[in-house]
């Protein structure tokens, strides 16, 4: 909830910011989809909003009726201070989104690089979006090619003090021997160029040894377990190609690395189940930092995103209480809910879903760039190679692509900058459009986004939660 700023004119006629009005304990509050910013409402306010788009002129004619001592100049600085917060339109805030486009762009320095060090996988997991971990190009990188994606994306973080490797598959465990080898040179390189180097993997961890459980300890690597929820639950769609569950072998095999250090869920959501709150409760018993939650889409129908949506609220309102409570260590482990609220909280105009290729790219297990690694079967979003380098201009027709304001539908939603038109790739599957979010999407993230949005505010009329004034 921000405090209102600077003076500025107005538009000959007004016109707002898509937005969304809440009431919550007797007051109402608007959600403004420009800057995902929350602002108490008075009538005035309110009484604005509700008259848009019209003229001052027309909108002080109806306001003369409806407050009987307002003045068209109180009018014009209500409006004006409207304008500050960017709730409605001015001259300021579009120049503001044009500047950042320009500086917004792959021309930046990404400092993190995910190698798609195995192609492949020993699981057969049914949602899995790479095909069997193999997409469309089975087999595992070779040494050499993982060598210069760390010099690549060394010399192209350019003046910043830490780049940062993420092994990524298919499963990476794989071949453990390279990318231990990779790991060593990752620090040689870091060590010469006055750098330091981190190290991340995500793994279904059944292939995890004492040997690799002390490595990866050893070199603070940061751990996402790929795990679903309870056994059941996890091995309706996690299993080995004869079909066996996946569960015991991942949990065994990860006990002590649990113990010893902080590990991150990540698990996937299909029609099997949609209760969110269980398979929650059943992987915090895992003693795991950090569950998050995606919704395999190519899986699941109207009713299963009815159920989803229900299952969220009910998981929002055990966050809420939990923040009630203090207990923090429960509030760290529902990361599925956590962003949600720290992107209330924070806000902020964002342009773009993610940091794919502005943060982050991803080399192929031959060498190929790609924004994500999930957009590695879509060859049009292939931007350049590690032997040649970015195609500069392909890069720009990929960042105007994924620009927000480049998604039609959202243009009008108030969260527009809040969500940012979701994931392409998941765009791509259910639309065949990556500008195109699938409307069970749309529905998923405004009915959330609502319930957390109205939870959020009891929690700060209620003083638990501090909110800074900007």
């Amino acid at each position: 909830i921000l405090k209102r700023g600077k003076r500025m004119s107005i538009k000959n006629i007004i016109e707002a910011f898509p937005y969304k009005i809440v009431e919550v304990k007797g007051k109402k509050y608007v959600f403004v989809g420009y800057n995902s910013a929350i602002f108490e409402l008075d009538e005035v306010d309110k009484f604005i909003l509700d008259n848009l788009p019209e003229s001052l002129e027309n909108i002080y004619q109806k306001a003369r009726i409806a407050f009987n001592n307002i003045t068209i100049e109180a009018l014009e600085n209500r409006i004006i201070e409207m304008s500050k917060s960017f709730i409605i339109k001015n001259n300021d805030a579009e120049e503001k989104v044009e500047e950042m486009k320009k500086t917004y762009s792959w021309s930046g320095n990404p400092d993190t690089v995910i190698l798609m060090l195995c192609q492949e996988c020993n699981l057969r997991c049914k949602y899995c979006y790479a095909g069997d971990g193999e997409y469309s190009n089975p087999g595992i990188m070779k040494y050499e090619i993982g060598k210069k994606a760390i010099d690549f994306i060394a010399e192209f973080c350019g003046e910043k003090e830490q780049f940062n490797i993420i092994f990524f598959g298919g499963e990476p465990l794989m071949d453990f021997r390279k990318l231990k080898k990779l790991v060593e040179y990752a620090e040689y390189v870091a060590k010469n160029k006055g750098k330091t180097v981190g190290f991340a993997i995500t793994t279904n961890g059944t292939l995890l040894t004492e040997e690799i459980e002390h490595f990866l300890i050893e070199k603070r690597f940061n751990i996402t377990l790929s795990l679903d929820g309870g056994e059941e639950v996890n091995d309706a769609n996690r299993f080995y190609a004869n079909g066996k569950g996946a569960y015991n072998s991942t949990v065994s095999k990860t006990e002590n690395l649990r113990k010893k250090i902080a590990v991150g869920v990540r698990g996937t959501v299909t029609h099997i189940d949609m209760d969110l709150l269980q398979r929650w409760k059943d992987l915090k018993e895992l003693h795991v930092k950090n569950i998050n939650f995606s919704p395999s889409v190519n899986m699941m129908d109207d009713q299963d995103y009815e159920k989803m949506i229900t299952s969220f609220f009910e998981s929002i309102d055990v966050y809420c209480q939990a923040i009630r409570e203090k207990k923090y260590n429960e509030i760290k482990t529902m990361g599925y809910v956590g962003k949600i609220f720290d992107k209330l909280k924070n806000g902020g105009v964002r342009l773009k879903n993610c940091g794919a290729g502005n943060n982050m790219i991803a080399v192929d297990k031959d060498g190929n760039l790609f924004p994500c690694h999930r957009l590695l079967p879509y060859i049009h979003y292939k931007m350049g190679d590690i032997f040649t380098g970015l195609d500069k201009e392909k890069c720009g027709e990929l960042e105007q692509e994924m620009m927000i304001a480049n998604y039609p539908k959202c243009q009008k939603c108030w969260l527009q900058s809040f969500c940012c038109g979701g994931c392409i790739q998941e765009n791509l599957v259910m639309e065949d459009n990556a500008n195109q979010p699938y409307y069970n999407y749309c529905k998923y993230m405004e009915e959330v986004t609502e319930y957390a949005l109205k939870k959020y505010l009891q929690l700060v009329a209620e003083g638990i939660i501090n909110v800074s004034q900007n």
